[in-house]
């Protein structure tokens, strides 16, 4: 039995039926290079840090889960060598706050056996704000400082020294959220010049909204030229935080950017001749920056998170563990730290 078609095709329907049966080829091969791109890019991505995931819980007792990048430092602090007026504070508040780097969450009942949080979001417990937090594992020893703003107004040093803070990170300036001008902090020379006469260490950060390579570069600059001869104890941070509760120019800055903004900001710190450190949290850490990135490139971290007890998996040398504490010589709240040093140096 012969099947015809009903009627028969010009020349003209032909060319066209011939174009389109090409174009459907070449649009399936062009997705089908598409999805194989894809899925090479996924299985890269699962490749990075597959070795082992990092898992921990707030205190509010949510889970976290990720994957740590493969060749990026990892933490060699160790947490149970952190005491509160001479007490350990792993002793203390238990191993459910230390993230594991496991490869699996923590079980629902150990979820279940954290204690309700005493503090506001965004804080931790609040036990850390009063007491005298020491670090001692043998090899490295930390020492507690502060950072500041314009916002804890007029500051006495003196006893701010007195208090026992060894160093202090003064914010030098920022760039404005919305508009994006470049501002110094009101009281950065009033701030610095107290600080330095008073015999602390001083290092200085900067609040970036830069959205390019060349804003991360225009605003270490800007904090080179505001410096002047005066040369700092402790590194230039460049802080790439988030804005909350406001809309921000950053607010859709990819994780990708916002490394390449942190590298350029550090080239042209050390460029200048002076050492560089990034801000993070533990979000950052886990989806914003790339840890082996940084690694590669040699930018410390300075690390914040207010649990009782850091839980990084990535190596940093300074830990911001509140934004609650108080000091002599400062009104009101003010954010604690502590840093590590290698005695055997």
């Amino acid at each position: 039995m012969n099947l015809k078609l009903p009627g028969s095709l010009t020349k003209k329907q032909k060319w066209i039926l011939l174009l389109v049966i090409v174009l459907a080829l070449l649009i399936l091969i062009a997705g089908n290079q598409f999805f194989q791109k894809k899925k090479t890019k996924e299985k890269e991505a699962e490749e990075v840090g597959s070795d082992v995931s990092y898992s921990f819980v707030d205190a509010n007792g949510k889970s976290y889960t990720f994957n740590l990048e493969s060749k990026a430092l990892k933490n060699t602090i160790d947490v149970k060598s952190f005491k509160l007026d001479g007490k350990s504070v792993y002793d203390s508040y238990g191993k459910i706050y230390e993230a594991e780097i496991s490869g699996k969450s923590l079980t629902d009942a150990e979820t279940a056996a954290l204690p309700a949080s005493k503090g506001g979001s965004g804080t931790h417990m609040g036990y850390l704000d009063d007491g005298k937090l020491t670090y001692d594992d043998g090899r490295v020893k930390g020492r507690v400082g502060i950072d500041i703003s314009y916002h804890q107004g007029k500051i006495d040093w003196k006893k701010v020294k007195k208090a026992g803070i060894s160093f202090v990170y003064i914010r030098m300036g920022y760039r404005g959220y919305s508009g994006g001008k470049l501002v110094v902090d009101k009281r950065f020379k009033e701030n610095l010049k107290g600080a330095k006469a008073a015999g602390l260490d001083v290092g200085l950060y900067f609040f970036s909204q830069a959205v390019s390579v060349k804003e991360a570069e225009e605003e270490a600059a800007f904090v080179v030229r505001n410096l002047g001869k005066t040369k700092p104890d402790l590194p230039i941070v460049f802080d790439p935080e988030r804005v909350g509760g406001k809309k921000a120019r950053t607010d859709s800055v990819s994780g990708k950017q916002f490394t390449k903004n942190t590298i350029a900001f550090a080239e042209t710190i050390k460029k200048a001749g002076f050492d560089t450190a990034v801000y993070a949290n533990m979000e950052w850490e886990a989806n914003k920056l790339d840890m082996e990135k940084l690694a590669v490139n040699d930018i410390p971290v300075w690390y914040a998170d207010y649990e009782p007890l850091p839980q990084s998996p990535y190596k940093y040398y300074c830990w911001q563990y509140s934004a609650t504490g108080t000091v002599d010589g400062i009104s009101g709240n003010v954010d604690l730290d502590i840093q590590f040093e290698d005695k055997t140096r």
